[in-house]
């Protein structure tokens, strides 16, 4: 699961390089392992679980 996530370091990497405005909310496994994981592969957030998720989508919304 780690080397997975690693791999959204590339995407937003990618992302960025383009000059797209595109957000990037993770979570799962590896991320509930290592809290900073998130900030390590570029994400501009991190759900714990399905309603932290939703929560964060909400605030992004608004």
């Amino acid at each position: 699961m780690l080397p997975s996530a690693l791999k959204i370091k590339e995407l937003s990497d990618k992302l960025k390089s383009l000059n797209l405005e595109i957000k990037i909310l993770v979570g799962g496994s590896p991320f509930n392992f290592d809290k900073e994981l998130w900030h390590q592969v570029g994400a501009d957030a991190m759900g714990k679980n399905p309603g932290d998720a939703i929560k964060v989508l909400n605030s992004w919304l608004n």
